[in-house]
Formats: structure tokens, sequence, C-alpha cells
């Protein structure tokens, strides 16, 4: 994989216009209550999922411009109904139910196996049926920087015009106060092959090529 990450970008609502193509842009937030579930947290997830959704609610600068996908695993009704609560309160905010799962006996207790099955699932569903362009991807624990949404817009032509790069992503896994470099390196965006992937950037035209080849575990 070739990921560009760990990048902050200044800007405003007016700096992002400028860009353009943000018709484009949607957020996924996906909810793995199966892993959850493992761990006995509902209400561990529904507090993450709280937290994670008033962030991305507050700091999107443009409710039309980066409409807000959950998509849920698992049928657990508190956690549905936590959804349900932003649905009718957040503009341009769509609940999708991932429909239960027919697995084989050997993967019924595999939570990779049903992240991944997910994931294509979740996909499938806003490239395939939807018609989006381009997507970050966002999970239910994980925080929201404020230069977040201005990250993802400023980085997005590199997407599109260097096919060496196959996502973006705002995920360091070695970003350590103490192995960060603020002073020089702040403002540079970093080539690597090995892929964070939370908080990622990736386009329909990636997924048509991945989609085919897409594990049933990782």
């Amino acid at each position: 994989w070739k990921v560009i990450f760990f990048n902050i970008v200044e800007g405003s609502t007016g700096d992002l216009r400028e860009h353009g193509g943000l018709e484009n842009f949607f957020l996924l937030l996906l909810i793995f209550y199966y892993f959850y579930a493992k761990l006995g947290g509902v209400y561990l997830l529904k507090s993450f999922f709280i937290s994670t959704i008033f962030l991305c609610q507050m700091l999107r600068p443009s409710p039309e411009l980066f409409p807000i996908f959950v998509s849920q695993d698992g049928f657990n009704i508190e956690v549905t109904n936590t959804i349900k609560e932003f649905n009718s309160k957040i503009n341009y905010f769509t609940h999708l139910q991932h429909p239960e799962q027919k697995l084989p006996p050997a993967k019924a207790k595999d939570n990779y196996f049903r992240i991944s099955q997910h994931y294509k699932w979740a996909l499938d569903k806003i490239f395939l049926e939807n018609g989006f362009k381009t997507v970050i991807i966002t999970e239910d624990d994980l925080d929201i920087a404020s230069d977040f949404f201005h990250y993802f817009n400023s980085t997005k032509p590199l997407l599109y015009s260097d096919p060496t790069i196959w996502c973006i992503s705002a995920w360091n896994d070695n970003g350590n106060p103490s192995l960060v470099d603020w002073k020089g390196g702040i403002n540079k965006l970093w080539r690597t092959d090995f892929f964070p992937g939370l908080g990622w950037m990736l386009t329909s035209e990636l997924w048509i090529e991945l989609r085919e080849n897409w594990p049933g575990n990782f």
C-alpha cells in the first residue's frame, strides 16, 4: 500500500471550497458491535460512538458537503437506538444496517472475519449503490482532530493525481510525542508501505480494483 499520512493543515470552509470536488466526499463511520460484544462493552461502545459522532458533527465544515453514513454491524437495540437519536437530530446523516451474516461454523466466532465482511458490504453500499467517488472511513472509537476534514480535502488532489498513492491516512502508528518532529515535521507528508487503516480515505476506482480480491479475514 502507498499511503500518505500525518500532516497538520489549517484552513476554513472558504479554503475548502476553493479546492473543489467536495460533493464527492462522504464520511463513513463503521460500528463493529461484534468486537465490543466479545468484551461485554455495549456501554463502552455507546460512549465511544457518541463522542466520535459529536466531533464529526461539530467539526465538519458543511453537512451538505460531508454527509455522514453510519454502518452498524450487529443488532444490539441500545446501539441502534443511540444511532436513531442522532439520525433524528443531524442533517445529512444516514444509518446503514449490515444484515445478519450467514457464516460457516468455523468463522462464527471470528471477529476479524466479521469486520472484513462488514467493510466490504459497507463500501459496496456506498460506492456501488450510492455512487460516491471518495470516502473517508473512521471507526466509532477514533478521536477526530480539529483539522480532520481540512487535512483530507487538502490531500485529495494528491490521491487523484499520483497513481502510486493508494490511499491517504490521518493515523500515525508512530505518533507518540517522543517520536514526532514537532519543529521540522509538522507540515510534512510521509510515504509509507505500511497501511495504517484508521481514519483513511480511498477512491471508488481503488475499491473496484480491490473488492474482487477482498480477504475474508486479516
